[in-house]
């Protein structure tokens, strides 16, 4: 089985990241609910959606 991680431990385009987690219950949704803010990276993340290009990530 596959295992990923929200927090992204191995991610090295981040210099600094800071990570929240929180369960909500609620009646449509119940489960964790995470983000990773990106203070500093190394270098931006784009992918090409179409005939664009999205910037994923970026200080």
């Amino acid at each position: 089985m596959k295992r990923t991680f929200a927090n992204r431990p191995n991610w090295t385009r981040l210099i600094n990241k800071r990570f929240k987690l929180k369960y909500i219950e609620q009646k449509e949704f119940k489960g964790y609910v995470s983000i990773i803010y990106a203070d500093n990276v190394r270098e931006p993340l784009g992918v090409k959606a179409g005939n664009k290009k999205l910037c994923v990530l970026d200080n």
